[in-house]
């Protein structure tokens, strides 16, 4: 495979949001034959202005870290080259603050894409800074979700807005987000405690959201052939289910 095809892989790895040199070689074996090599790669396409670069410190790990994103350049490069669209591409490093945010919602869209192709769907999805740019008459503080998603077979479509959260924000402030919200709303969670605050929260305040908000264990739906149809949405009134069409999908195709 030559560089041209190579560094086209790594703008559509980018594409999902930004990565670290080590994800990037655990996921691109083909054409790195070293750590170093990624290091060299992503350096050299920094200086040409495809792609941006920034530190972070993770206070959980203790220890520095960069992150790589697409630049404007690169988007252009990769929506002349695929049918990527402009939507589809999370192309913006996060603030300190909400690193560990945007690689979650990063890994949900992963998830995501890898689910539908072995369901054999269609996935279409807008991320959140796309919603808001495409909102002409938004005001000025309008909510949106952080992943705007359809799967859809010939027979079946699933709308779904995707919520990852990480613990950080009070629950009233996600229940005034989530009042304009119009679909089906799942909050992927990081713990059970987080799950049953936000349930609490919900109940206390309104019916209305009885059919349309569910949660979910991030960890769950981000592992391995998991996903949306391997993953137990639970409900506020805590009963757990799953979207049958997908779980009926799921199942055909590991029986």
């Amino acid at each position: 495979m030559n560089s041209y095809e190579r560094d086209l892989t790594i703008f559509k790895l980018m594409a999902d949001g930004p990565i670290t040199a080590q994800w990037l070689y655990q996921n691109s074996h083909e054409f790195f034959a070293s750590l170093d090599a990624v290091y060299q790669r992503l350096r050299r396409l920094t200086q040409s202005e495809f792609i941006n670069t920034r530190r972070y410190y993770s206070q959980k790990n203790n220890r520095t870290f960069s992150l790589y994103a697409l630049s404007e350049a690169g988007c252009q490069v990769l929506m002349a080259r695929t049918t990527v669209t402009t939507d589809q591409i999370r192309m913006n490093l996060p603030a300190s603050h909400t690193v560990d945010h945007e690689l979650a919602v990063s890994s949900v869209l992963r998830t995501l894409k890898k689910e539908s192709s072995w369901l054999e769907c269609e996935l279409q999805f807008i991320h959140e800074d796309a919603l808001r740019q495409s909102t002409t008459t938004a005001r000025k503080k309008q909510n949106f979700p952080d992943l705007f998603v359809s799967i859809r077979n010939a027979e079946n479509l699933a709308v779904i807005q995707f919520e990852v959260d990480m613990g950080s924000i009070p629950p009233r402030q996600i229940l005034a987000k989530t009042k304009e919200f119009k679909e089906l709303t799942i909050f992927l969670c990081q713990s059970k405690t987080r799950i049953a605050q936000l349930q609490r929260m919900f109940e206390e305040q309104s019916a209305k959201f009885n059919r349309t908000v569910f949660f979910a264990d991030l960890e769950q739906f981000c592992r391995e052939n998991s996903g949306i149809s391997g993953t137990d949405l639970i409900s506020i009134g805590n009963i757990r289910g799953r979207i049958q069409w997908l779980a009926d999908l799921r199942r055909a195709k590991f029986s």
